[in-house]
C-alpha cells in the first residue's frame, strides 16, 4: 500500500510540477542552475527512474545516491539547463523550473525530475 501510495503522490506532484513549470518556462522564469549546487543533499523523485538523492557542489562535481549504489557525476550550468554527466547515464541536460518546496527538472517539455527538500 505504500508503495502504490507514493506512486500516486509523485503522479500528482508531476502533474503539478508540469504545470507550473511549463507556465513558468513559458514566461521566462526559469531558474539559474546554479542555485542549487550548495553541496546539501536534494531527494529526487525521478519519473520513471529510480527515486534517491542528488549532491551539487559549487566546483561542477557532486555524487547521486538511488537504489543502493552512489555515483559521481559532473555537472554544467548552461543558463536555465542543467547538465548532468555520469558515467552510466553519460550525459543529461534539464531546465529547472522553481515548484513547490524545490525544483523540476524539465526534459522535452514534461518532467523528469524532482528535487525537494
Amino acid at each position: 500500500m505504500a508503495i502504490a501510495t507514493s506512486r500516486i503522490e509523485l503522479a500528482k506532484l508531476t502533474v503539478l510540477a508540469a504545470a507550473i513549470g511549463l507556465a513558468l518556462a513559458s514566461e521566462g522564469l526559469a531558474t539559474d542552475a546554479t542555485e542549487i549546487a550548495d553541496g546539501q543533499p536534494w531527494k529526487m523523485q525521478s519519473n520513471g527512474g529510480p527515486n534517491g538523492q542528488m549532491v551539487l557542489n559549487a566546483d561542477g562535481s557532486g555524487q547521486m545516491r538511488a537504489m543502493g549504489l552512489r555515483m559521481r557525476l559532473q555537472w554544467q550550468a548552461e543558463g536555465d539547463r542543467l547538465c548532468v554527466a555520469t558515467r552510466m547515464r553519460g550525459t543529461r541536460c534539464v531546465t529547472l523550473v522553481a515548484a513547490e518546496n524545490g525544483y523540476a527538472g524539465l526534459e522535452d517539455g514534461e518532467v523528469a525530475f524532482l528535487l525537494t527538500r
